[in-house]
């Protein structure tokens, strides 16, 4: 049995998708014994096609009738073999030691979130020249997120 499955919901993430398989790839668990299972909810992009090609074999894709976010999180649960779970969006991304100090019950810490910070703080630049009522909601947010990145 996998000691953890790391359960990543997908619904039209083409352009994200890969990014989170790199990221979990990239993660220094080569000691836990894991399973990644993409629950494809009924995607009418190239996500699906994306992850049957990416090169992984402890990467499992599952595809359903879309029925939302719970109920493909449910259904991930169903197909998980781990002693442990983990949910991760497609469009997430994590540093290279957060799964493991998840999996060991450790605490993460700004470092660990930096990655994701900046690559907030890079869609919030792409909203924010955009311009439109989302400038102001960006600015203040990018501003309070300042300085962890």
């Amino acid at each position: 049995m996998k000691t953890l499955s790391i359960i990543v919901p997908v619904y039209n993430e083409e352009k994200t998708v890969l990014k989170i398989l790199k990221s979990i790839q990239a993660n220094k668990i080569n000691d836990i014994n894991f399973e990644v299972i993409v629950i494809n909810d009924g995607s009418t992009d190239n996500s699906k096609a994306i992850v049957e090609n990416y090169d992984d074999s402890r990467i499992s894709i599952f595809s359903k009738e879309n029925k939302g976010l719970s109920h493909t999180k449910n259904y991930g649960i169903q197909q998980a073999n781990g002693t442990y779970m983990a949910f991760l969006d497609a469009d997430d991304f994590h540093s290279p030691q957060n799964i493991k100090k998840m999996s060991e019950g450790q605490p993460l810490n700004d470092e660990d979130r930096k990655p994701w910070l900046n690559d907030v703080a890079a869609q919030l630049t792409n909203i924010n020249t955009a311009g439109g009522s989302a400038t102001l909601a960006c600015s203040a947010l990018k501003e309070s997120y300042r300085d962890l990145l």
